[in-house]
């Protein structure tokens, strides 16, 4: 008798800022994959934990804060999220790819230290620049800063999430035309969407072929990979260049090709459960 076909199990968020979840999770039951639509509840342990077993072969898609619970409280499935967070520091994968940085004339300060340097900073770059975490979990969201709004109140709003000492990046200000995500496997950009037109929310399936083959170029450059599946944000100014890396499970998939995305991520999903086994085996 034939083998039945591995299936990958998903766990998908209802993610109120990002309303693609739904037809996430319906493409993924089309595949045949079992699927879990869940919501997120601050302090409280997930019911999730009780959807399907230890060691299952799982993958997620969804918020941040979801992704690190389930890191906590269900670690054995594999792979769960797909967000190894140290890689997605500025300070880790700038040494990587630095070069194709948009802010690649950027500097790195602890956060305590941002009002001492204002005025060499804003003397560097022109009276604003602009300001983001070091983290890739986003504490805080990346901002453009001018005398007027560099206030020891203005910080206040940082620093809930932000410790004195956690390190934040400064660099200019730059006009930006167009952004796009793309996501990526190994060597390989395999869906993309644009998502902003002039820093407004512009969601559309069209990828120009040259941010593609720029995405692409980034990755035969550059041996190094944050995770298996990861996220290439790429921007237009004058030229091309990388805005940011992400996290694939907490990123929003805006107009991307989702058959392309639950077919490829769920055998990169079920490859890295099967190395993980002791011997022959089976999802549960």
């Amino acid at each position: 008798m034939q083998k039945q076909k591995q299936k990958v199990h998903w766990l998908v968020e209802d993610f109120e800022r990002d309303n693609s979840f739904g037809e996430l999770a319906d493409e993924i039951r089309r595949q045949g994959h079992p699927c879990e639509v869940i919501r997120y509840v601050p302090f409280s342990s997930g019911d999730y934990s009780q959807i399907w077993p230890e060691e299952t072969c799982v993958v997620f898609q969804g918020s941040i804060q979801l992704a690190r619970q389930i890191q906590r409280e269900r670690g054995s499935w594999v792979p769960g999220p797909i967000a190894d967070w140290r890689n997605y520091l500025c300070r880790i994968y700038y040494a990587y790819l630095g070069r194709f940085l948009l802010n690649e004339d950027y500097s790195m300060l602890p956060f305590g230290h941002l009002l001492y340097r204002k005025e060499s900073l804003f003397e560097r770059h022109g009276g604003s620049f602009f300001i983001r975490p070091d983290d890739g979990a986003k504490s805080f969201t990346g901002t453009l800063v001018t005398p007027d709004s560099l206030t020891g109140n203005s910080l206040k709003s940082f620093e809930y999430d932000t410790s004195p000492e956690s390190l934040v990046v400064v660099a200019p200000n730059r006009l930006i035309k167009r952004e796009w995500r793309l996501v990526c496997i190994g060597d390989e950009v395999i869906t993309g969407s644009r998502y902003k037109t002039f820093g407004q929310c512009d969601f559309r399936p069209d990828v120009p072929t040259e941010v593609i083959e720029y995405g692409e170029g980034i990755l035969k450059a550059v041996s190094w990979r944050p995770d298996p599946v990861f996220i290439l944000d790429i921007c237009e100014t004058s030229s091309l260049h990388l805005l940011e890396i992400g996290a694939f499970s907490v990123a929003g998939l805006y107009k991307c090709d989702l058959e392309k995305i639950v077919s490829r991520v769920s055998e990169v999903s079920l490859a890295l459960w099967a190395d993980m086994q002791p011997g022959e085996g089976e999802c549960p």
